[in-house]
């Protein structure tokens, strides 16, 4: 099975459930202000959570998209350090955008 030692209270079928619904799922740790680390599961976003995300940020309801993004992507931790950690939330959600990849293109001028 996983090679990472899991969080307190996750178990692989979980991690499993998780993959089948995101495709991908990381561990991640943050170190914060006094040597403290917060530990966070992220998934990436699927269509219909993008298609929800954008719908919110186009429509200047930028709450409501960080909203989406936490509710839907951030799958494990403490999310009640986001209130007063902005450079928290911040770094977990960036971490949870970047799992969307850029593909290798090509471009030609016509």
């Amino acid at each position: 099975m996983s090679k990472t030692k899991l969080p307190e209270g996750v178990t692989e079928t979980q991690i499993q459930e998780w993959k089948d619904k995101h495709g991908k799922v990381k561990l991640i740790t943050c170190k914060r202000d006094k040597g403290e680390e917060a530990v966070f599961i992220i998934g990436q976003p699927t269509r219909d959570i993008m298609d929800a995300w954008a719908h919110a940020y186009d429509n200047d309801k930028r709450q409501k998209a960080r909203e989406i993004l936490e509710n839907s992507c951030v799958l494990h931790g403490d999310k009640t350090l986001f209130v007063k950690d902005i450079n928290l939330q911040t770094t977990v959600l960036k971490k949870v955008q970047e799992m969307l990849e850029n593909l290798q293109a090509e471009e030609k001028e016509l």
